[in-house]
């Protein structure tokens, strides 16, 4: 390859991936100045990159960095001032960046604060010249423990009053509305031309849901929650807008989301309130979700309603989770004939005792599903049970039922999934 001009192996580099940059960069100097640009494509944040680039040696690099990824943002012994400070140190890092296209925030921190740090990080980072231009973001959090309910929170968290008043002071300007008792509320507008976006929401025994309606319906939730009796008491009652993408309703095409559960509209205002229509989502065609909380049949057919042109569907769901049997087989099939161009489907199915014996109901199912469905290349259902056991923790097993056009056939069996 040595014999190939540099543009023309700078341009095939451009599309490897990591690895195998990796590997040619260790093959030879030249080949290592040729792909060491593209190594730094997906820029990890950590104290040590820092140190890199505002050494200097590296700021001719600073041009090819399109993705960044904040890490090692975990609540400790510190506390929450420290976290902020590192987190803030971060968005001031990735100012010299001018090309950035995606932003991936991991973090950990505890329940009650789950959703200000991104949010924050954010809002901070909205004020860049490349922040409209994302294409890309995802938020994988991690809850790492729950506070007690007694005594002011952000005095617990913080420590000393004085500090107190001078971190929430700082987080004002950050995040609106302001943090209160409990997190309330906390929503930003996301980038316009958003293309792909995963939320892994890993909160332990929260009751969150997402919601898609926009800030006037938004707006009207609120007052009505602040309302309720309930408000004061549980923050059961929080909604949190993970999925509050409006403004790039028109251009997402990929939807990764790990949530509780879905809300479509405000239950104050009811299903026929007239708000703002809901948003449609007209160009994603990968689809995956994953609930830990509740999820219905009829979520299925809400969710073909704001994404009409899904090619590849996945919904999962937890073991815990809780399926509703369909009253009417006809109508929970008719709810994927909604997808025209569904092509590959791994869907949660409700089965009974006796259909898991004599699956051929299913199977008929499936097939007019497939009939009325040009594209359909592969669907499965799978259906969580938990089997008796003399042990302390019950073995989890899935049953998968497959359909394959290509292959014209069916196969069910059972899988232990590790404990």
């Amino acid at each position: 390859m040595d014999e190939y001009p540099v543009e023309i192996l700078s341009h095939i580099y451009w599309f490897l991936p990591y690895k195998s940059l990796v590997n040619i960069s260790l093959s030879s100097k030249h080949h290592r100045d040729i792909a060491l640009p593209h190594l730094f494509r997906n820029l990890r944040i950590s104290d040590a990159s820092i140190e890199a680039f505002e050494s200097g040696d590296y700021n001719h690099l600073i041009p090819y960095v399109r993705n960044v990824t904040f890490t090692k943002l975990r609540f400790g012994n510190e506390g929450l001032v420290k976290l902020i400070s590192k987190a803030m140190q971060y968005v001031q890092f990735i100012e010299r960046f001018p090309r950035i296209t995606g932003v991936h925030i991991i973090y950990t921190v505890p329940g009650v604060c789950y959703w200000t740090l991104p949010l924050a990080i954010l809002r901070a980072i909205s004020v860049y010249s490349w922040y409209e231009r994302l294409k890309s973001l995802s938020i994988e959090g991690l809850e790492q423990f729950r506070f007690p309910d007694r005594g002011h929170i952000l005095n617990w968290i913080y420590g000393d009053r004085s500090e107190t008043v001078a971190v929430r002071k700082f987080i004002d300007g950050l995040v609106s509305p302001a943090i209160n008792d409990k997190l309330e509320f906390l929503w930003m507008s996301y980038p316009k031309r958003l293309e792909s976006i995963s939320i892994n929401s890993l909160q332990s025994r929260r009751r969150y849901v997402y919601v898609f309606y926009d800030e006037a319906g938004f707006e009207r939730t609120e007052n009505a929650a602040r309302k309720s009796k309930g408000w004061a008491k549980s923050d059961q009652t929080v909604i949190l807008p993970a999925l509050f993408l409006r403004n790039g309703h028109e251009t997402l095409k990929n939807v990764h989301i790990k949530l509780g559960a879905l809300r479509y509209r405000s239950g104050a205002d009811g299903p026929d309130s007239p708000i703002s229509p809901l948003p449609v989502y007209p160009l994603v065609t990968t689809l995956r979700m994953n609930f830990t909380v509740n999820f219905t049949s009829k979520d299925i057919k809400e969710l073909a309603t704001r994404f009409p042109m899904v090619e590849d569907l996945r919904l999962d769901i937890d073991t815990q989770v809780q399926l509703d049997y369909p009253d009417n087989d006809d109508a929970y099939r008719s709810y994927f004939t909604l997808f025209p161009n569904l092509k590959r489907s791994r869907t949660p199915w409700p089965l009974q005792s006796w259909l898991r014996q004599e699956n051929y109901n299913l199977r008929l199912h499936v097939d007019d599903i497939a009939m009325q469905l040009a594209g359909l290349e592969y669907m499965e259902f799978v259906h969580t049970i938990r089997l008796e056991s003399d042990f302390s923790t019950e073995p989890r097993y899935l049953e998968f039922i497959k359909f394959k056009t290509r292959d014209i056939g069916w196969d069910v069996w059972t899988e232990e999934l590790p404990r």
